[in-house]
């Protein structure tokens, strides 16, 4: 299509809030080693989306979806001296 936008805001504001609940499990291997085990769940809100560079060209949807939920896992070792 050739069309090219320098510098388009597409959202008001770069930072959001995020809500999240974590668990985890410590496992001793050894006296001196442990594995931890961690998961959860996390849900970013939505930023504000701004449409004034793109909106006149029919793309005014290609942001308003920016909340998502995610399930980070976390796997770590520990060594105590």
């Amino acid at each position: 299509a050739g069309i090219t936008i320098a510098d388009a805001a597409l959202y008001n504001r770069t930072t959001t809030f995020t809500v999240g609940a974590d668990l985890g499990v410590l496992i001793a291997a050894t006296n001196f080693a442990s594995v931890a085990i961690e998961g959860g769940v996390r849900w970013t809100v939505v930023l504000d989306d701004d449409d004034t560079a793109i909106g006149g060209l029919g793309l005014a949807g290609i942001n308003e979806e920016g909340g998502r939920i995610s399930a980070p896992v976390l796997v770590r070792g520990r060594l105590s001296f």
